[in-house]
């Protein structure tokens, strides 16, 4: 009867005694795991919206690089365009450079006859007949000739020479003598 009792009552209380210490080893293990567990759930929280916030901020970055780069290309743009405007404005400076120098004086009416530079300021010329025009030369002191043209109709426009102080003009029509600097 002993054998029996030790099998039919102490065996299921040995077995139910382990199973209680088990179950008390697996609760008080899962319940760490779970602490654990919720520790580091917290710690992927945390990283998680620092990762957000850092997320926002690159976006923030990318938005506003957007905003820099469109304007960027707007004012590539408009520099092209004033560019464009620059050059075509130093072209018509440079057709109009000719024209401002000789408006700067107040051009030298010349009547037929001779005329000694000297009388005339000694500079550089650009002698344009008025009316049909003539025949004009220009002599050095020492009698040489430097200028022989017909102005006007039967000639040129306009001639430039450099006036030499000593140097005769003579014009056989009226004409206009401009300044070129």
């Amino acid at each position: 009867m002993e054998q029996k009792f030790k099998k039919y009552v102490i065996l299921p209380i040995i077995v139910v005694f382990i199973f209680f210490i088990g179950s008390l080893f697996g609760t008080y293990s899962a319940q760490t795991e779970i602490e654990d567990g919720a520790l580091y759930s917290d710690e992927l929280r945390e990283k998680n919206n620092a990762l957000k916030e850092e997320n926002k901020d690159i976006l923030d970055l990318v938005k506003q690089r957007d905003a820099i780069k469109k304007d960027y290309e707007k004012t590539k743009d408009k520099n092209k365009s004033l560019e464009e405007k620059i050059s075509k404005k130093e072209d018509v400076l440079s057709d109009l450079t000719f024209e401002v120098i000789y408006a700067k004086r107040k051009p030298i009416t010349l009547s037929p006859g001779q005329y000694i530079i000297g009388d005339v300021p000694v500079n550089r010329y650009r002698v344009e007949s008025i009316g049909e025009g003539s025949n004009f030369t220009v002599n050095s002191m020492d009698g040489d000739l430097k200028v022989n043209t017909i102005l006007g109709v039967d000639g040129v426009n306009s001639y430039t020479f450099f006036g030499e102080d000593g140097d005769v003009l003579e014009t056989q029509a009226d004409v206009k003598l401009k300044v070129i600097e």
